[in-house]
């Protein structure tokens, strides 16, 4: 884990506590299950870049925001996000190696919830799978924001993951 903390990832377990995890979830509306191996749903708010036309509204709600306010109270951000996405996961869902665009500005922060997932991480001949604990706080900067793929492996519990972006 050096390694990759060296070039850019961070890694905080628990950085919620169950009962903050609990308010967030009751707060996520419903969403109809669909068919496919990929994420279930995708919710946007804020900013609309890099997503234009994607988006379910121009403002973020107050149980989101105050999330945002904990990452910056703790200094892992310097400013309130400006976009965030809300990803479900259902049991066998997953997403293919990406890199997140580059108008989503130099750090992606991502909040799990719910249940564990594996993330791989992966670049050139290199690549490492990291087990990314519910509760826990990702953030992907520097060298693995820009170079490195990541991807989730197919969960095997419901799961949601909060991004949060400055783009």
């Amino acid at each position: 884990m050096n390694l990759l903390s060296s070039q850019g990832l961070v890694l905080v377990p628990d950085f919620l506590s169950k009962p903050e995890e609990d308010i967030i979830i009751s707060n996520i509306p419903p969403t109809k299950t669909m068919k496919g191996s990929s994420r279930n749903s995708i919710r946007r708010y804020g900013s609309n870049i890099p997503y234009k036309n994607q988006m379910i509204s121009d403002t973020i709600p107050e149980y989101l925001d105050s999330v945002s306010l904990k990452i910056v109270s703790n200094g892992f951000l310097t400013d309130r996000p400006n976009s965030i996405s809300i990803n479900e996961y259902l049991p066998g869902n997953s997403i293919p190696p990406h890199i997140d665009s580059i108008e989503s500005g130099p750090l992606i922060t991502i909040i799990s919830l719910m249940s564990d997932a594996m993330m791989v991480l992966a670049f050139q001949e290199k690549s490492h799978t990291i087990l990314v604990p519910a509760r826990s706080l990702l953030q992907l900067k520097d060298e693995i924001r820009y170079k490195w793929t990541h991807s989730i492996l197919p969960v095997r519990d419901k799961r949601y993951s909060i991004v949060f972006r400055n783009g």
